[in-house]
């Protein structure tokens, strides 16, 4: 079992709902929804881990060598648009995901985009490791971050960890293609500098090979065993009351701020959930932002790509590019405008935690994304003009017109006749169509190559944009809802009963609150 044993699950189960009774008479349905959840999970005993990273940095190919078979695609070529979800099955199976539907398919490599969920009898998902080859974080049990061992972490990096971090209670850095770059243990070092999570160097063809061969001392060097002791040692010790002990230093804090408030005479419930109903809010939204930016731009490139290997990238440049700029405008312009949907809607449900009609405050648009990245350029195409067309057609011709005329003179014939005259025209043809071919197919590639490194571009400069518009939201809500919590705590009337009352209430319950997080820690103990 990839779990602990099922003798401690009455314990996690009596810790949760005692989380949940105490969530729930501080009416904190929000806590409520998510350990419910958590208590599902603990029951059905699935462990739900993420593998995301960067793409082309071998997250595929890592949970390939996890389950030791080639369920998720591995091509430089596809987009990490697909979400593959591997757990355990008696038989081997494959489905297309839709809502609550499931298609079966024969061939996951076929699948461009959706989800997909297969089905494999491995000794490793046999008890509820359920593993996610996902494009992105969101809440789970456990996320590893692949990274591959060619340099250290970048800021881009370093952002999706602490966003991991953020949504799930187990976080672990895979580096990954150890096997290829020698320097890796200096990388490794620089990289365990900058973060909290423990990091894992790992090589998956190593894993694949001696998964392959059973050579288990193979498999150790592999970093393969390394990473499911760290990973089960982590789950084992937190995932269960994760969620429980999040909920009682939430609740933990409430209660202190309430204290705090009451003692100097200026509590006001309304000053506590609107700031975490903004805060909270507002790192759903950068996420959620930064994901839809992502995907829309993803599908873009693969559309692109697909049309320049049907194209000469020569004769459509000017086209394509304005084609392109148009498409990419197309895409931040509807996730800009879903942001600020989404941003007027969190200003009103912030405004919600006052309980009043007030006007609420003016956000300003975003600006579309014109001039925040170069434009697309493919770069100045090889020249293949008449001149250049005459002398690689003499350089074949030359040669078919020798061969010719070498074989005519062994049967009394001049070297130079109309036959070796005409297998040197043909040959020369046959050499200019292919080396216009060769142009084309380089043509294709240095194009492709400009458009991805563009794309990587606009993704990078407009989530930048994105998130810097999010914050500037942020600090116009917050001075907002600041300015008007204070103007309604001097009009407010103390209308509390018995202030002491109120006050030994709550260190009573915070008593409460306080053993529950110490019965958590003794259950993940």
């Amino acid at each position: 079992m990839f779990l602990a044993g099922e003798e401690a699950m009455p314990t996690v189960i009596e810790v949760i709902d005692t989380a949940i009774t105490a969530a729930d008479a501080y009416h904190r349905e929000d806590l409520v929804a998510r350990l419910r959840q958590s208590r599902a999970r603990v029951l059905s005993q699935e462990v739900q881990v993420l593998v995301v990273g960067e793409f082309n940095q071998g997250k595929s190919y890592l949970v390939n060598a996890l389950v030791g078979t080639p369920v998720c695609p591995v091509a430089d070529d596809i987009s990490p648009a697909v979400t593959t979800t591997v757990r355990f099955a008696s038989e081997p199976e494959a489905f297309l995901v839709t809502g609550d539907s499931r298609e079966p398919i024969e061939h996951v490599a076929d699948i461009r985009s959706g989800t997909v969920e297969v089905r494999l009898p491995r000794s490793v998902l046999d008890g509820g490791l359920t593993l996610v080859d996902s494009p992105g974080p969101e809440p789970c049990d456990a996320i590893l971050i692949v990274s591959d061992s060619s340099s250290e972490y970048t800021d881009t990096e370093l952002d999706l960890i602490k966003q991991a971090q953020l949504l799930a209670p187990v976080v672990i850095c895979v580096l990954s293609k150890m096997d290829l770059y020698p320097a890796w243990r200096d990388v490794a070092e620089l990289n365990r500098a900058k973060i909290d999570p423990p990091l894992v160097p790992v090589s998956a063809e190593l894993r694949m090979h001696a998964m392959a061969t059973g050579d288990a001392q193979l498999n150790e060097e592999s970093g393969f065993p390394e990473l499911l002791r760290v990973l089960r040692d982590a789950l084992a010790r937190r995932s269960a009351v994760y969620d429980v002990l999040a909920a009682t230093d939430d609740l933990i804090s409430m209660m202190t701020d309430e204290l705090e408030s009451l003692r100097s005479d200026t509590f006001d419930p309304r000053s506590i959930r609107w700031q975490q109903t903004l805060n909270d809010g507002i790192t759903d939204l950068i996420a959620d932002i930064d994901h839809d930016l992502r995907d829309r731009l993803r599908d873009v490139l693969r559309v692109a790509e697909a049309e320049l290997d049907a194209v000469d990238p020569a004769k459509v440049g000017d086209e394509f590019a304005e084609w392109l700029q148009q498409k990419e405008l197309e895409c931040t312009s509807a996730t800009f405008a879903w942001m600020m949907t989404r941003a007027r809607w969190l200003a009103g449900h912030v405004a919600e935690q006052f309980g009043d009609g007030r006007v609420l405050p003016e956000i300003r648009e975003a600006p579309e994304l014109t001039d925040a990245v170069s434009e697309y350029a493919q770069g100045e195409p090889e020249k293949f003009g008449l001149g250049q067309k005459l002398i690689v057609g003499m350089r074949g011709g030359y040669g078919g017109t020798l061969m010719i005329g070498m074989a005519s003179t062994i049967v009394g014939v001049a070297m130079i006749n109309p036959l070796s005259i005409g297998a040197g025209l043909l040959l020369g043809g046959k050499t200019v169509q292919e080396e216009r071919k060769r142009l084309l197919q380089r043509r294709q590639a240095d194009a492709k190559a400009a458009l991805r490194k563009h794309v990587d571009d606009v993704i990078f400069q407009a989530g930048k944009q994105s998130r810097d518009r999010l914050r500037e939201i942020q600090r116009t809500l917050r001075d907002h809802f600041a300015a008007h919590a204070e103007q309604m705590h001097r009009s407010m009337v103390d209308a509390a009963a018995d202030r002491k009352t109120r006050m030994r209430d709550l260190n009573a319950e915070l008593a409460r609150v306080r053993e529950l997080a110490r019965a958590a820690r003794e259950v993940a103990a």
